[in-house]
């Protein structure tokens, strides 16, 4: 049987070292004069997680109503955290919150909501900059970046280019400069290693996320006040649909379908504001024909057409700082162990993703690691003129890939010793308890290649799968390759090592039999 996302927190591995880490939830701007007592960030993940190397930014860009150039207010990184020395606790939640201004009541909220979770202060995280830390700017464009790996900067006492009150577009371009700056307050600047982002648009200014999927593209009559993560997906699932400032008809990005957001209440109850919030589409909801926008047109009403548009019902719903975002009958996601590509469920389609990742290693030396660096291409802020583009090294993994490959490395966390002494890569103890884990025999719905079912599990061993395993050994398929060894007490069984033999089949027979748990 498939495991699916019911699956209790409990079950998941308490990890050492790398596992999973996105951001949960962000009050960036609190009904009335009071943003010092409730402002927060919140984080979900894997408990163990070691957050050392990690940094939270909030990069604001800028205000440009009027479309001036130079633009009417820059933007700057406006706050910066190092997450070093922090782990993410047993409840998978940790907060950080603004102490600049007196005492605050998230600490208080947080213990109330989970005595398992904890807070920590912006005070002690603050990056060392020329100023001091304080409130997260609410106008302008907001992009919260988690990152991994940031530049470190040789001219400057602090270390990192990560910091407040430095510049990342000075061209307002809506691109990271790229570069050593030579001096304190000259621009942050490429490369950097992604772990998450999110983004909106505010006042006509710029958004920094890697991809515009992590946008969200709507946020009709209102600037944000807060944000709560309940889905994360590993593509965009196309579950809805919305108007492109053009007035064109266009699929819901990612961070639409991702992301509660609006406007809060108050700070008491810290519920979302009727009207003033918006969050993913409700897949039972009515069909319109596309032909106006009800997010802005409210005489345009639901007449049976194909397109969905209508949110999900957000009535009662509110922030919980310190517990997951499960308010008003809506449950937030939770990390799926074996889970790579994020779609609620481990099953064979995850060792397919951690069986390649695997094969990729083998032929390395050394393997891969989460260092790992690739050129890449800059469109230098001009995407319609090639002549420009120039290429830099960057970091390989970042966003999903990178909390895959995350989650690969936290499928055996005992691995330090398993022969390569080196639990940075994703090691031959982590794909074998991927393939204990995972029904790897369920290769398919039918035997028969080019058919929409063929090499799509279905949760079901049977005939389909076994003459899709012939068919695939037949031609020295790679997914046929699951074991150095067809001898079970052997290290190297369910371990491939890039070679298609009799190991193979003799092993994927024993798996047929014994089926999926």
């Amino acid at each position: 049987m498939k495991r699916n996302a019911a699956i209790a927190l409990a079950a998941l591995v308490a990890a050492a070292g790398h596992a999973q880490v996105v951001i949960n939830e962000v009050f960036q701007n609190p009904p009335g004069s009071v943003d010092p007592q409730f402002e927060y960030i919140e984080f979900y993940g894997i408990p163990g997680t070691k957050l050392d190397g990690f940094i939270i930014a909030l990069v604001n860009g800028g205000q440009n109503p009027f479309g001036t150039n130079p633009p009417a207010i820059p933007g700057e990184i406006d706050e910066a955290f190092s997450l070093d020395g922090l782990v993410i606790p047993a409840s998978g939640i940790l907060v950080i919150y603004n102490d600049t201004g007196g005492p605050s009541f998230i600490p208080g909220d947080v213990a109330a909501a989970n005595p398992d979770s904890v807070a920590v202060g912006w005070t002690q995280l603050h990056i060392p900059s020329i100023d001091t830390p304080g409130n997260l700017q609410n106008d302008g464009s907001s992009t919260y970046i988690l990152l991994r790996n940031r530049p470190l900067s040789p001219d400057f006492p602090f270390g990192t280019f990560w910091r407040k009150d430095v510049e990342q577009d000075p061209f307002f371009v809506g691109q990271f400069t790229f570069g050593a700056p030579f001096q304190p307050n000259t621009p942050v600047h490429e490369p950097f290693q992604m772990a998450d982002d999110v983004a909106w648009s505010h006042r006509q200014g710029k958004e920094y996320t890697r991809s515009r999927e992590q946008k969200i593209s709507d946020t009709p009559g209102f600037n944000p006040d807060a944000i709560s993560r309940v889905f994360y997906f590993g593509e965009n699932p196309n579950r809805g649909w919305r108007f492109s400032d053009g007035g064109n008809l266009r699929p819901t990005f990612m961070a639409d379908e991702e992301w509660i957001y609006g406007d809060i209440l108050n700070n008491i109850t810290f519920e979302y504001e009727a009207g003033r919030v918006k969050g993913p589409t409700d897949q039972n909801g009515p069909g319109y024909s596309g032909n106006c926008d009800p997010d802005r047109d409210p005489n345009c009403l639901p007449d049976g057409g194909p397109y969905l548009f209508d949110d999900i019902d957000l009535t009662g719903y509110r922030l919980t700082p310190g517990d997951f975002n499960d308010a008003a009958g809506i449950t937030q996601f939770r990390f799926v162990r074996g889970d790579f590509n994020f779609d609620g469920v481990a099953d064979g389609l995850d060792y397919r993703v951690i069986h390649a990742h695997f094969r990729e290693r083998l032929n390395q030396t050394p393997g891969v690691t989460l260092d790992e660096t690739v050129l890449k291409i800059s469109d230098n802020g001009t995407p319609n003129d090639p002549s420009d583009d120039f290429m830099y090294t960057g970091w390989k993994f970042e966003g999903r890939d990178l909390q895959a490959v995350l989650a690969m490395m936290n499928m055996d966390t005992l691995d330090n010793a398993d022969g390569t002494g080196n639990a940075e890569h994703v090691t031959r103890a982590d794909i074998r308890a991927a393939a204990l884990a995972l029904c790897i025999a369920d290769l398919t719905s039918t035997s028969s290649p080019g058919a929409p079912g063929y090499l799509v599990p279905d949760g079901v061993i049977d005939a389909d799968d076994f003459f899709t395993f012939l068919q695939l050994f037949a031609t020295g398929n790679a997914l046929a390759d699951i074991t150095g060894s067809a001898t079970p007490a052997s290290p190297d069984y369910l371990v491939p090592d890039g070679v298609v033999d009799a190991d193979d089949f003799f092993a994927y027979l024993a798996l047929f039999a014994a089926g999926c748990n």
